[in-house]
């Protein structure tokens, strides 16, 4: 990869091109490539902690439900989910 950005940035310079618009999208392809790893890491370690134990599964189980919830009120607004969610614990 880094061959690859060295040839591009060597392109874009010959011929005056370089611009904000290259380092976005080198940066931005950085952060992908960097964020689905993290994300495949905690896959594998929430499968390992619900392997290893009744209580582990239990709490990954938990951890991905509060996950879900989460993005249910993103999806849907987060007032009326918090409304929701007082009612349900009362707080």
């Amino acid at each position: 990869m880094k061959l690859v950005l060295e040839l591009s940035i060597r392109e874009y310079c010959k011929s005056k091109q370089l611009s904000e618009g290259l380092i976005d999208r080198v940066v931005g392809h950085v952060f992908d490539i960097l964020q689905n790893a993290n994300d495949k890491r905690a896959e594998r370690a929430l499968k390992d902690l619900a392997n290893s134990s009744p209580e582990g599964k239990k709490a990954v189980e938990f951890a991905l439900n509060q996950k879900r919830l989460a993005q249910k009120a993103a999806d849907y607004g987060v007032e009326a989910n918090l409304a929701d969610l007082r009612k349900k614990w009362g707080s």
